[in-house]
């Protein structure tokens, strides 16, 4: 649940609940507070469906054999973990021939059918990112999920975009977007729930 400011067109009324530290004090409801004898605040909750886009870099000049085992591992992880908090969550690769669909999972089991079969590719059988957003990004929130030496492509649209590098290795460094990196996909999962 996300906390709006009431003049949010796309918020609405949820609950009162107690004022907590670091609460906006333009949401205290003065008079059910003098009711309560305690400050309370409103709480709204968003009304848009919110859109997660996992892009898996299949790309062999980024990572390894082994170390693409992972990057597929940890992106079949985060959008499993998006289904299961319920948002909306598209998973896209960068192989001509797997590239995934641009629309919301149904469920697991189509994340399993596209993930599975996927294997990295060189030249033109690798997509760039923004092939996979010629109808623009709208308001997804994007995560590419690359090799140690990825992304293969460069990509517009930074402030949308973050980057977390799998794979023996990899590091952070030379990135602009929010990133992270983590030698598997075990460690990216600990990060992964750190950064979020």
């Amino acid at each position: 649940m996300l906390s709006r400011p009431s003049g949010d067109p796309q918020s609405g009324f949820q609950s009162l609940r107690e004022y907590q530290y670091g609460d906006d004090t333009r949401l205290i409801h003065w008079p059910t507070s003098a009711r309560a004898a305690t400050l309370m605040v409103r709480e709204f909750v968003d009304l848009r469906r919110h859109e997660f886009t996992v892009v898996i870099d299949t790309s062999a000049d980024v990572a390894t054999p082994d170390d693409f085992e992972e990057i597929v591992d940890a992106g079949a992880s985060v959008a499993a973990f998006a289904l299961r908090s319920g948002l909306d969550v598209v998973v896209r690769t960068t192989s001509r021939t797997r590239a995934g669909r641009p629309y919301a999972l149904v469920d697991h089991s189509e994340m399993l059918d596209l993930l599975t079969p996927v294997q990295q590719g060189t030249g033109t059988d690798v997509l760039s990112v923004a092939s996979l957003f010629t109808g623009g990004m709208g308001g997804a929130a994007v995560l590419i999920i690359t090799g140690p030496r990825g992304p293969s492509t460069v990509f517009a649209h930074a402030e949308q975009i973050s980057v977390a590098r799998v794979g023996v290795g990899a590091e952070t460094a030379g990135l602009t977007c929010p990133a992270i990196a983590a030698n598997d996909a075990g460690q990216f999962a600990e990060r992964w729930a750190m950064w979020n």
